[in-house]
């Protein structure tokens, strides 16, 4: 009877004891939930469109605060001696009065050399007259098959020039608002300093928080939570739903922070991109701890 009495108090006892550890545990997530984390949001890409080789601007097709298109053209660099060496390359290439002669020729070389086999077989030719008319035919053919390698070579070079032409073009990359453009018609842009416009993809906004290791575990990636978000006007916040995109695996060591990335969806351009953002912890549940388990399965 003993026995049991002291095996019912210590089952008590131990269950005492993790009850205390998950309160205890609660209390610390309350403690280190209860504090805001603030982010500002900002466009999900922001792209720098640089030229690809030094020369000056011939046009400007955009301005700021115009939407542009994927690959549509924003500006053009000079390219008057590629486009007149373009033009000669296009003639070589496309031109077919060479091989056409050269084509007669080689069949006329080819039938007298096929009559002068036939006028040797019964002796009324030398054969040194034999051996010229399959040279001239041969000749001929190889004449032929250097004019087809040249207007090859000339479809390459068009091909080149037209790669080297495309290089003056500066095209945007996605579609998105142009924020800064910063090269006008006439102005030389340098290796050094490429970067000619600035475009901004706002059909999503980002939000970057960095915080503690154990608020950084409340979350998953790809869930959606809410979140608070200044108004446009900046008079008070409003709810938004954002999903959780990236969970950074290490705990930076000099401040304790993870970093957590939020996308809000922003296809009608109803949010401003640069509004204050604000990550309420507190108000998701914590998960289930290792020391609310073990209450549950002593309680049992």
């Amino acid at each position: 009877m003993k026995l049991k009495v002291r095996a019912g108090m210590k089952r008590r006892g131990a269950a005492m004891v993790s009850a205390h550890v998950a309160l205890l545990s609660l209390a610390w997530f309350s403690v280190a939930s209860a504090e805001t984390f603030e982010a500002f949001s900002e466009p999900v890409q922001t792209i720098r469109l640089s030229a690809a080789h030094p020369g000056r601007v011939d046009r400007v097709m955009v301005k700021r605060g115009d939407r542009v298109a994927a690959d549509s053209l924003i500006m053009q660099l000079d390219s008057n001696v590629l486009e007149a060496s373009r033009m000669i390359a296009k003639q070589e290439a496309e031109s077919t009065t060479q091989i056409e002669s050269l084509e007669i020729e080689y069949e006329m070389k080819q039938n007298r050399h096929a009559q002068v086999a036939g006028l040797l077989e019964r002796g009324a030719v030398s054969p040194e007259e034999a051996k010229r008319a399959e040279a001239d035919a041969r000749i001929a053919k190889l004449a032929l098959v250097a004019a087809i390698e040249k207007k090859s070579l000339a479809q390459l070079k068009l091909a080149e020039l037209d790669g080297r032409l495309e290089q003056q073009r500066v095209r945007g990359q996605v579609a998105g608002l142009v924020i800064d453009v910063l090269r006008e018609p006439g102005e030389y842009v340098s290796t050094s300093d490429p970067h000619v416009a600035t475009v901004v993809v706002l059909a999503q906004l980002r939000c970057t928080f960095f915080v503690p290791t154990e608020v950084a575990d409340l979350y998953e990636e790809g869930e959606t939570i809410d979140m608070m978000m200044e108004q446009n006007s900046g008079s008070g916040d409003r709810p938004v739903r954002a999903r959780v995109v990236y969970i950074a695996a290490v705990t930076q060591a000099d401040s304790g922070r993870v970093r957590v990335d939020m996308i809000i969806e922003n296809s009608a351009q109803q949010f401003r991109s640069g509004l204050r953002c604000r990550l309420e912890p507190q108000r998701r549940q914590p998960r289930l701890q290792w020391s609310q388990r073990q209450t549950s399965e002593s309680s049992l």
